[in-house]
């Protein structure tokens, strides 16, 4: 069919061949008339009627005018190739598809290429400078079926090596305004779940998978804050699992490692500024109790909190106790033989753990608690250290306690080879078990007043000294004056008394001073046996002496010299 608008003219002076099979109507130059022919060849021209057709493709032919629109009959192809097919409204008109029929596709678009740069298969390019909300893209979708219902559904099945996204969002330009990747606004009363975001992960052998994946890339950004996530809850009142502002449910019993919650801050965050694993941060005008974090673990294999490197607490740390309010560090339990309340390991061998007592305010000589624990028990000991002296107390696990003494062999020693000043006592601090009942073949002592005799105290001065290299080397300036008793003399006397050490380049020899009062207490018993004997001479001769006197008193009264006392007179008659 040909168009009667001046699209083909052929004037009566033409020559042509004219065949009424093709029914080809064509005009003699005069607007709205058509030439035809008869069997026998005559040309004839007239107006002819409006004619209204239909294509089977969709165009629509009503007199001169041709429409798009109409009933598709076949299937319709429009093969543009280098040239493109524009849809330009200028007004207010729409460009609607509308199906609804039971076909499952309104829109379909197929798109092959082999492009080595940008390919789309639905490009917008929208243009708005108005005040109200711009929609490049807006789906709207509406019905009461049961079936699950998508704004936009991405379905990417391909084996391609490149990077794939269900949807990116490229947000460009200096706006002032707030920029959102993706903003979703539920906005319902229904009473299931709702979620702002869902992400279901179904493949079976990728490297890793991300549910939600965030990359900045801002080098030159002069922001306050960058964060990757961020929700903030302004309203609502808390179900009665609580509100929570990240929620992760595990829901698996496969093997390996899970995570509610992983950071990791690559080698390459070679940044000075802070970095935080997790950062809580609750206003002291909060009401409630506060939890930075709370972790609720019911296996007793488990760990509520475990922690690989430093850790700093700025105030109170409770252990099994909720309200501690006296002290920094509080910890609330029953110990037995297999649990303590405090346990500290040493991890290498021949060394032990320490803790250490420092005052920030004062030098830095702190005191030190140093415990060694060792399969053997003479190497397992226990120090109280300061700098000023060194170990002040050793104690060994085979028993002996050394004070001022690094190598006790005693149960308690305090050597001389320190001031004599150190580790002096009351005398009522020190007892000696004597008991009858672990002591066999009990014999009287040897010693006595002889051995007294024999012993020479003196007063001398005690110096402070050390063993350096086999030599005894004396602390100048440490002398003070004392009294005693030289062990080497007195070894010769009372050797049980004393001690002689093995070495004598390494210890010195030492006075049990205690050993000394069995033998003093003998030699009072001597001297005791020496007074009442002589008590008892110094009586016979006092009554010796009484009898002399009155010999002499009567033999005076016989010469007439002095008369006799009355007593005295009596005492003669009597004897008369």
């Amino acid at each position: 069919v040909i168009t009667r608008s001046n699209a083909l003219t052929i004037y009566k002076s033409g020559l042509m061949n004219i065949n009424d099979e093709y029914n080809m109507p064509l005009t003699d130059g005069t607007v709205g008339q058509v030439m035809t022919t008869d069997g026998a060849g005559n040309v004839t021209f007239q107006t002819p009627s409006p004619e209204s057709t239909t294509a089977s493709n969709g165009l629509t032919e009503t007199g001169d005018d041709i429409r798009l629109g109409g009933t598709l009959t076949q299937a319709t192809t429009i093969n543009q190739d280098s040239f493109n097919l524009n849809f330009i409204g200028a007004s207010t008109g729409n460009v609607n598809i509308q199906q609804t029929g039971t076909i499952d596709r309104a829109l379909n678009i197929s798109k092959s290429d082999n492009l080595s740069g940008f390919s789309y298969g639905l490009y917008v390019n929208k243009t708005s400078s108005g005040t109200g909300r711009s929609h490049a893209i807006y789906n709207f979708v509406d019905g009461t079926g049961t079936g699950q219902k998508y704004g936009v559904f991405n379905r990417i099945n391909t084996t391609a090596v490149g990077s794939q996204y269900g949807t990116r969002n490229w947000l460009s330009g200096d706006t002032p305004s707030s920029q959102f990747g993706t903003f979703n606004n539920l906005d319902n009363n229904g009473t299931a779940d709702v979620y702002g975001v869902y992400n279901g992960m179904r493949v079976t052998s990728a490297s890793n998978m991300y549910g939600v994946y965030n990359e900045f890339n801002t080098a030159n950004a002069s922001t306050t804050l960058i964060a990757a996530v961020r929700n903030r809850l302004t309203a609502g009142t808390p179900g009665s699992n609580g509100m929570a502002g990240v929620y992760t449910d595990f829901d698996i019993s496969n093997n390996g490692d899970l995570y509610g919650n992983r950071t990791e801050f690559a080698g390459t965050a070679t940044g000075t500024g802070n970095k935080y694993g997790t950062y809580n941060l609750i206003s002291s005008g909060a009401g409630g109790t506060h939890y930075g974090t709370y972790n609720e673990v019911d296996v007793s294999s488990g760990w509520a909190g475990y922690f690989v490197g430093r850790n700093y607490i700025s105030d109170r740390l409770s252990i099994g106790e909720t309200n501690n309010a006296n002290a920094f560090l509080n910890i609330r339990g029953n110990s037995d033989a297999t649990v303590s309340q405090i346990e500290l390991e040493q991890i290498t061998a021949n060394t032990g753990a320490r803790i250490r007592f420092k005052n920030a305010a004062e030098t830095d000589h702190e005191w030190v608690l140093f415990a060694r624990t060792d399969d053997t028990d003479a190497d397992s000991r226990f120090n109280i250290f300061h700098p000023g002296a060194g170990n002040i107390v050793q104690v060994r696990g085979s028993g002996q306690v050394g004070i001022n003494d690094n190598d006790p062999i005693y149960a308690l020693e305090l050597p001389n080879n320190t001031d004599p000043t150190i580790g002096r006592g009351r005398a009522n601090a020190w007892i000696t078990y004597s008991d009858s009942r672990v002591k066999k073949n009990q014999q009287e002592l040897g010693y006595g007043l002889s051995e007294i005799l024999q012993i020479t105290p003196k007063s001398y001065l005690q110096f402070a000294s050390e063993f350096e290299n086999g030599s005894l080397i004396l602390k100048e300036g440490t002398e003070t004056r004392e009294i005693g008793f030289i062990a080497q003399e007195l070894m010769e006397i009372i050797p049980e008394a004393t001690y002689q050490p093995e070495n004598q380049n390494e210890e010195l020899w030492s006075v049990e001073y205690e050993k000394i009062i069995p033998v003093a207490v003998n030699a009072i018993k001597e001297l005791n046996t020496k007074v009442e004997s002589l008590e008892s001479e110094n009586e016979q001769l006092k009554q010796q002496l009484q009898q002399y006197k009155s010999l002499e008193a009567r033999i005076s009264a016989l010469e007439g010299n002095n008369p006799p006392q009355p007593s005295e007179t009596a005492n003669v008659t009597e004897e008369k």
